[in-house]
């Protein structure tokens, strides 16, 4: 196996840019193929959109071997050179922009995302060749490549005709948008919203959603079905991913489609963009790569060794968010075990809320032994329901009146709940997804690292348990 050698580069721009003033570069990777081809007008048709630089992008000697000299590797050069010009020119008629830069001494996708990195785009566009199942394993192709080590989206052009009426404006766009229920769906969301500015776009929102996974994040109880969700289930997994797209931006209304898989999740997510006519899949990447990748695997990979359209993948690394969002607690979970902490944990949760706000405070009892004074004479095994339901009154009462009438007045919704259960920090979580909280408050005595591991501690389990904001309110012990 060949080493990689040191990269030389001869770039060919056609005017120079200001450090000061840097316009939007869209980067395109060509072997002049016909494939290759086809992207290139794609990418032309999109930079001449939105008024961005084409920069056409070319490796040639992958290996270096014909770089012992520069007047050598100028001879060797001089044919690709001249289809890299040519190519330029072609693509300049869509009415764009277009650089040249050819690049040497790496393979073609180490080259380029070395080239990348220096300079991030907006956006990379190349083509996609089909491989035989024995190659993908093996080498992977150039496009995979280049989308699994991109600091910035990647559109692997597969059927170039529906990008390019869409990008004349034509035509709208039929979307797809694998999103998951995470935070690392967040930056793939947004960039989908901002498709719009190439022209219209038509989204479905998709979510292919794990059983067990569901079923441990938001409770329940009966069968799991293997074909669908339970009904209670759909609407959760629904209102949440309607959620995030309201996230990040108030007024978009995309179609949602959620559908459970025991398998693997890119062939559902297949079968979803073929029912709803997709012009193009948008998948998230965490550019997973060795042994990472053998162990977790990689669904934008298999989605782009499958998908019969074209595939966007977008980096959903930390490095790929663009700032910090400030977010607006409208659905607040607050929890109390009537302790001093506990309590004063509603009072974080109220001033945490946004105007209007629902919140939610719960108590979460063990189902064997209520310690109500209503049932102080108890024992366990002969609790009776009407037992049980005095002390969830009870309880309800003081959790009512320790909400201040200012802070009830200022929310748009106060309920109290007692829930049953003796994992009291999955109650908690699962509480918060089927309420659909957007912040979990609760208090933790702050106890020393080895009194914790004795006793454990609600709060750090419900940390490590939620994907959701959690606001803690603290005291450390004397």
């Amino acid at each position: 196996m060949k080493s990689s050698p040191s990269t030389k580069s001869v770039s060919r721009p056609r005017a120079a840019t200001s450090p000061a003033a840097k316009p939007l570069r869209i980067v395109c990777g060509t072997d002049f193929s016909p494939n290759a081809q086809r992207a290139a007008e794609v990418a032309a048709a999109l930079a001449a959109r939105v008024g961005a630089t084409l920069v056409l992008v070319h490796v040639t000697d992958e290996t270096n071997t014909h770089a012992s000299s520069p007047e050598e590797f100028r001879e060797f050069s001089r044919p690709a050179v001249g289809q890299l010009k040519a190519e330029a020119r072609r693509l300049r008629r869509a009415g764009a922009a277009v650089t040249e830069v050819l690049l040497n001494g790496y393979w073609a996708e180490q080259a380029i995302a070395r080239f990348l990195a220096a300079e991030p785009p907006a956006l990379v566009v190349v083509s996609s060749v089909s491989k035989m199942a024995f190659e993908h394993w093996t080498m992977g192709s150039v496009s995979e490549g280049v989308a699994q080590s991109s600091p910035v989206p990647t559109l692997v052009v597969r059927d170039p005709a529906p990008l390019l009426e869409w990008a004349r404006g034509e035509t709208t766009l039929r979307i797809l948008a694998g999103v998951s229920l995470g935070p690392d769906g967040d930056a793939m969301l947004r960039w989908v919203e901002g498709l719009k500015r190439f022209g219209p776009c038509d989204v479905t929102l998709g979510h292919i959603n794990w059983p067990p996974h569901s079923r441990a994040e938001y409770g329940g109880t009966g069968p799991m079905l293997l074909a669908r969700n339970p009904a209670g289930l759909q609407r959760m997994l629904e209102r949440d991913l309607l959620a995030k797209a309201k996230a990040v931006a108030a007024r978009w209304a995309p179609r949602l489609r959620v559908l459970p898989s025991w398998g693997r999740p890119d062939a559902p997510l297949l079968a979803l963009a073929r029912s709803t006519r997709s012009d193009l899949v948008v998948i998230g990447t965490h550019q997973r790569h060795g042994f990472n990748r053998v162990v977790h695997g990689s669904v934008s990979r298999d989605v782009l060794r499958h998908a019969a359209v074209s595939v966007a993948c977008v980096p959903v690394t930390d490095a790929a968010v663009p700032a910090p969002v400030v977010p607006a607690f409208r659905r607040v979970l607050v929890a109390t075990d009537f302790s001093v902490l506990g309590n004063a944990a509603i009072g974080c949760a109220f001033g945490a809320a946004a105007p209007a706000a629902d919140v939610k405070v719960v108590h979460v009892i063990p189902p064997w032994t209520p310690s109500s004074p209503q049932l102080a004479g108890a024992t366990r095994g002969r609790v009776t329901r009407a037992q049980l339901r005095r002390w969830e009154a009870d309880a309800c009462r003081r959790m009512r009146a320790l909400i201040p009438a200012a802070m009830a007045a200022r929310a748009e919704r106060v309920e109290c709940a007692v829930l049953q259960g003796s994992d009291v920090a999955r109650m908690i979580t699962q509480e918060a997804a089927r309420f659909g909280a957007d912040l979990i408050c609760l208090g933790s005595h702050g106890r020393s690292l080895v009194a914790e591991a004795i006793v454990g501690s609600v709060a750090r389990s419900v940390l490590a348990r939620s994907e959701r904001p959690v606001l803690v309110a603290r005291q450390a012990e004397s």
